[in-house]
């Protein structure tokens, strides 16, 4: 026992000395250096992991596409519907579908029977792509772990979690930014709002878990605070006969 215990003294020496000189990266950049000539060492590995980005990358178009349609049919609602408040009458505004099977699928916010659906699925599909493509890096990132010191750089941690955030940061992100850009003209505080979201996720480093708590904490009091305000009461519309009343008095006097 004293000889193996020796034994593993000597050749544990040289293996923690080898662990403390791993060179050091001092970047993302000489981390992509890396990473491009562990591609051309590991041919097979490295294609079967540009198989799995193809992949994601289609479940990502998938899910824009869902997000988009769902988010599109509901600014056509409710454009149709302003302008049917402002027409005064339904019979002034022609449409295919009955306003009222309208609103049930595409009205009455997230309660809508289809938009709150597919704009999630859309949501959730872009989520999962986006964590394929960043966990298919796994191996090759694990591999120069093995053999450099990586902490300097934003993949330190563990990668499995590191994916994880980044993906929800720019699913989250990626979202906001489209449905503000198509709520853009019809509801401007929705936009804002959703503006404010994707700038944040945007900037936030998303590999740092005390910025990925923080940023967190901000969309959910930007959405919190959006939410309060639209629900607060808005100044009565004025109908058409009061507008015309009004306009007769002005006149008469």
């Amino acid at each position: 026992e004293k000889k193996e215990e020796k034994k593993e003294k000597k050749e544990g020496k040289p293996k923690a000395a080898a662990e403390q000189k791993k060179p050091v990266v001092k970047d993302d950049k000489e981390m992509s250096y890396l990473g491009s000539q562990w591609s051309k060492k590991h041919p097979g590995a490295a294609s079967a992991m540009n198989m799995w980005q193809y992949g994601g990358y289609f479940v990502i178009f998938a899910g824009i596409v869902l997000l988009l349609y769902s988010e599109i049919s509901a600014l056509l609602f409710y454009r149709w519907k302003d302008d049917v408040q402002e027409a005064g009458t339904f019979n002034e505004v022609s449409y295919p579908i009955d306003f009222h099977t309208k609103q049930l699928w595409w009205g009455n916010g997230w309660q809508a029977q289809y938009r709150g659906l597919l704009t999630l699925s859309g949501m959730v599909l872009m989520l999962v792509g986006t964590v394929t493509c960043f966990v298919s890096e796994c191996s090759m990132i694990n591999d120069i772990k093995r053999t450099h010191d990586c902490s300097k750089t934003s993949y330190g941690g563990d990668c499995v979690g590191l994916a994880l955030m980044l993906a929800v940061v720019s699913c989250v992100g990626w979202a906001a930014f489209l449905s503000a850009c198509t709520w853009l003209c019809t509801r401007g505080g929705a936009a804002a709002a959703l503006v404010l979201i994707a700038l944040i996720s945007d900037m936030v480093p998303g590999h740092n878990p005390v910025w990925f708590l923080l940023w967190v904490a901000a969309c959910v009091t930007i959405a919190g605070g959006y939410l309060w305000w639209s629900s607060q009461p808005q100044e009565e519309e004025v109908s058409e006969e009061d507008k015309q009343k009004e306009f007769e008095k002005r006149e008469f006097a």
